[in-house]
């Protein structure tokens, strides 16, 4: 029987998302860890990049850490027995993977990591990153043996930086939902445009003053944001701000929306606005909760879907409001839900978290 080789996903969550989840479920911070991490996964957090647990199970042995997750972590140390003056996070996860002795570990959160715990292990594994954002201050690139990016621009920085190897890869759609188009949902009522994400100042800055302008421009529709980080309107601004959603209840939302609007952040790479790729998992989700997307226009969406059929794109924020306004309008209703159908069959048969698992191990196994 073949070994299975050994890979660690290291991953976070947001403090809010993990707040509200112990809070629904009570007591699951006294469990065992992998119930809670199971807990964490089957929510549908990071459904469109955990790639390691849709690993095949045969040829991997899968492990699963978020290292800044104190009630798991903790969890962990007491089922293996750490002394309570080594409850500290870094130790644990050193013990964990000295423990595990992973071949592969995959950073889907740089900065959960710290790369001296490497000459900790008995043998130094295979290195493999994600990033489709801005690159972290300071961090060592040269220990880092292959990147991940569906992002041509930080491939080519990574490299620059001393990255040993680089490979396109994008996020995926999440596989918690079920096999029926959201599309058919929405019968009658107002046309509601709906986007979940952050809106952090210096970094979302245009996205911002995007959707504000979107909103004076189409008062007939109802402009819906969810996030954790409502910013001061204009006086009259008929934009809505709601509590945040994360990991299912993304998709979900975004099911109960006609048109889900994506607008990007900027990576501090230089690139122009409406031509620089994309790789976030906004544009898989949208599509397949089957609402119908309307994205800044990347280069790299061409490889994805038929831009038109399948999903539409703007190069500027007037295009936006024109496409926003023309399929927003409830005569094309019709219209509307054929290109969503359409982005939503696309997904399922090119775009799902198994078909992303599919690529990375082949990705993985050649620079084994």
């Amino acid at each position: 029987m073949p070994v299975r080789l050994k890979i660690v996903q290291i991953e976070a969550v947001y403090q809010q998302f993990t707040d509200s989840l112990y809070a629904k479920w009570p007591g699951l911070h006294a469990l065992g860890f992998e119930t809670q991490i199971k807990t964490i996964l089957d929510s549908g957090w990071s459904g469109g990049q955990n790639v390691v647990p849709s690993l095949n199970p045969s040829a991997w042995e899968r492990y699963y850490i978020i290292p800044k997750l104190i009630a798991s972590q903790l969890a962990w140390a007491r089922q293996k027995g750490i002394p309570e003056s080594h409850w500290n996070l870094r130790e644990i996860l050193s013990v964990q993977l000295q423990t595990i002795n992973p071949d592969v570990i995959y950073l889907s959160d740089l900065g959960s990591f710290d790369f001296s715990i490497l000459d900790e292990l008995k043998r130094r594994p295979l290195v493999v990153a994600w990033l489709a954002s801005r690159f972290p201050p300071g961090f060592p690139w040269t220990k880092v043996d292959l990147l991940l990016s569906g992002i041509s621009a930080i491939r080519d920085e990574a490299l620059r930086k001393g990255v040993r190897a680089v490979e396109n890869f994008n996020s995926a759609a999440p596989s918690f939902r079920s096999s029926n188009s959201g599309s058919e949902r929405r019968e009658g009522g107002p046309v509601k445009i709906g986007f979940s994400g952050s809106f952090f100042g210096g970094y979302h800055d245009d996205r911002a003053k995007l959707f504000v302008k979107l909103a004076y421009a189409l008062p007939e529709v109802s402009v819906n944001l969810y996030t954790g980080q409502p910013y001061q309107l204009p006086e009259h601004c008929p934009l809505h701000f709601f509590e945040p959603v994360f990991a299912a209840d993304v998709v979900d939302t975004y099911a109960s929306h006609d048109i889900v609007v994506d607008a990007r952040a900027d990576f501090g790479l230089g690139e122009t606005r409406f031509n620089r790729d994309t790789s976030n998992m906004r544009i898989f989700e949208a599509t397949r909760a089957g609402s119908l997307l309307i994205t800044e226009y990347a280069p790299n969406l061409e490889e994805m879907f038929e831009i038109g059929d399948e999903i539409l794109c703007f190069r500027s924020e007037e295009e936006l409001f024109e496409l926003a306004s023309h399929y927003g309008n409830s005569r094309m209703d019709n219209t509307r839900r054929i290109i969503a159908t359409a982005g939503f069959n696309r997904v399922l048969a090119c775009h799902t978290i198994e078909h992303r698992a599919a690529e990375f191990d082949l990705i993985v196994q050649r620079s084994l």
